[in-house]
C-alpha cells in the first residue's frame, strides 16, 4: 500500500517535464519581440529551461509552497478566492501579484527576471488539474483566465 500511495503521489505532479511541455507549448504562441523579451530579461534562457525553477526555490523556500495551488471545495464549481484564498498564498492570488511585478515599470530587472519565473511555473501548475479540488470547470476556467495572463505576462512594456 505504501508504494502505490508513494506512487500515486508522483503522479499528482507535473514534474519538471510537464513544466516543461507547457512552457514549450505556450512559447510556440508567443511573439517574436515576446520571445527576445524573455529570454533577455532570463540572461538567454528559455521559458522552458526557467519552468521548474518555483519548483525547485520551494524546496529553500517553504513558505511559498501554499503558491503552487489552490484549494476550492470540490462541491463548487467556481473559485471564489475571498473563500479559497483568503490570504492571498495560492496559485491564483501569486500569479495576479507576479504579473504586476512585470507590468511595473519601476521593478527592477531582477524582480522581473524572479517574477517571470514564478509565472512561467504558475501556469503549468493552474493547468495541472490536480493542484485545485476541482476536477471540471476549474480547467476550463484556467485556460481562459491563464491564456490572458500569459500573453500579458509575456507582452509586459510591450505594445505588439
Amino acid at each position: 500500500m505504501v508504494i502505490l500511495v508513494c506512487v500515486a503521489q508522483r503522479g499528482f505532479a507535473w514534474g519538471r517535464e510537464g513544466h516543461e511541455v507547457v512552457a514549450l507549448i505556450a512559447g510556440h504562441y508567443m511573439t517574436g519581440a515576446a520571445k527576445a523579451k524573455t529570454t533577455a530579461l532570463l540572461d538567454g534562457s528559455s521559458i522552458e529551461a526557467v519552468a521548474s525553477w518555483a519548483d525547485d526555490y520551494r524546496r529553500d523556500h517553504r513558505e511559498t509552497a501554499p503558491w503552487h495551488l489552490i484549494n476550492s471545495p470540490l462541491t463548487h464549481y467556481r473559485i471564489v478566492l475571498v473563500r479559497d484564498c483568503p490570504s492571498g498564498q495560492c496559485v491564483v492570488a501569486k500569479t495576479q501579484d507576479y504579473l504586476s511585478v512585470l507590468r511595473d515599470p519601476t521593478a527592477s530587472r531582477a524582480a522581473k527576471a524572479e517574477a517571470l519565473k514564478f509565472v512561467v511555473h504558475f501556469v503549468g501548475d493552474l493547468h495541472q488539474p490536480l493542484h485545485d479540488d476541482l476536477t471540471y470547470e476549474i480547467i476550463a476556467a484556467a485556460d481562459e483566465s491563464n491564456r490572458a495572463s500569459f500573453c500579458t505576462a509575456m507582452r509586459f512594456g510591450s505594445t505588439d
